[in-house]
């Protein structure tokens, strides 16, 4: 369960093609590429306010990208390939 409490974070661009980049106001942690169903894809972990991720491999859809900072909070994003 995502508690956003005063995490802000943005992924760019989205639709995305290949990288997605993520920016967060906190010391991101990582990031669970999830299916609208439910299904985990990948976890990404994550360094800094500020992250790239390789999105490339993916079909073309509408997923979830769950995104935690080193204070267990966390934010959804759905994010379009």
């Amino acid at each position: 369960i995502c508690d956003g409490d005063k995490l802000m974070v943005s992924a760019y661009p989205n639709p995305v093609k290949e990288s997605l980049t993520i920016s967060g106001n906190s010391e991101l942690n990582k990031a669970e590429l999830v299916t609208l169903t439910g299904s985990l894809l990948h976890v990404f972990m994550l360094e800094g306010t500020q992250s790239n991720i390789n999105l490339s491999s993916l079909n073309d859809g509408v997923y979830l990208l769950r995104i935690s900072d080193n204070k267990e909070r966390c934010v959804s994003l759905k994010v379009l390939k």
